[in-house]
């Protein structure tokens, strides 16, 4: 589990439905789900255990459904402190589903550990837990009232096409799928458009408008760019 006591909130969301909210947990209706990579992080035929505080119901779930359609699959019901035996093939994951309230309040401090008896809570570094998650899903510019990019060329015969390229914080766990949060506001150059993105690197491309000089192009006003590769 990534973000079990949920303290990452890239999104800044709480409470939307269908969609992640905080880090790593996506919400439908009042169920939360978290789904874990099979072919990365689990062993088929190993024990693990469950555990969390709260009054929320668990379960769990193994297969190769995606967040799209994890609310219509069927799922196992697990105590808190339980364990099972995992049972996992090549492209399957493991989903964990907690039934809460609305906002999720109703259970924290989850952690999935191999072995049959549940241990007190690991305490991860907030900037590590940040770095996990990042696996899944980043986030550039957003910054209300300041300048989110940067575009520089030089102006030849009416534009001049730029990108603006950089380095994820940390490799994604796939090729993410990319969008754009908010309304530009540029000046000197066109409206920025995210041109390509690979599990380490991005680019956003945009015209520069000047003509015969060589001119600094931002883009600002707290919109920014997201990447996800959530399951």
């Amino acid at each position: 589990i990534i973000n079990g006591k949920k303290v990452v909130n890239q999104r800044g969301l709480t409470s939307t439905d269908n969609s992640y909210n905080k880090d790593r947990w996506y919400k439908a209706g009042n169920n939360w789900y978290q789904g874990i990579e099979g072919d990365n992080n689990l062993i088929s035929g190993k024990i693990y255990s469950l555990s969390w505080v709260g009054v929320a119901t668990a379960s769990y779930y193994v297969g190769t459904a995606t967040s799209a359609t994890i609310n219509a699959q069927s799922f196992t019901a697990i105590a808190n402190g339980g364990n099972f035996t995992l049972t996992i093939s090549a492209g399957q994951n493991l989903w964990i589903k907690f039934l809460s309230d609305a906002t999720g309040s109703t259970f924290n401090f989850v952690q999935l550990e191999e072995g049959s008896v549940a241990t007190p809570f690991e305490q991860r570094p907030y900037g590590l837990e940040l770095s996990l998650c990042q696996r899944y899903y980043q986030r550039f510019g957003g910054e209300s009232g300041g300048v989110d990019f940067y575009f520089q060329g030089y102006g030849l015969g009416g534009s001049f096409g730029y990108v603006a390229s950089g380095q994820f914080n940390v490799e994604m766990s796939s090729t993410p799928t990319s969008s754009v949060v908010g309304t530009w506001h540029a000046s000197n150059c066109g409206q920025p458009q995210i041109g390509y993105s690979t599990r380490k690197h991005y680019e956003i491309r945009a015209l520069v408008t000047s003509t015969g000089t060589w001119t600094v192009a931002t883009v600002n006003g707290g919109t920014y760019v997201a990447f996800s590769a959530e399951l």
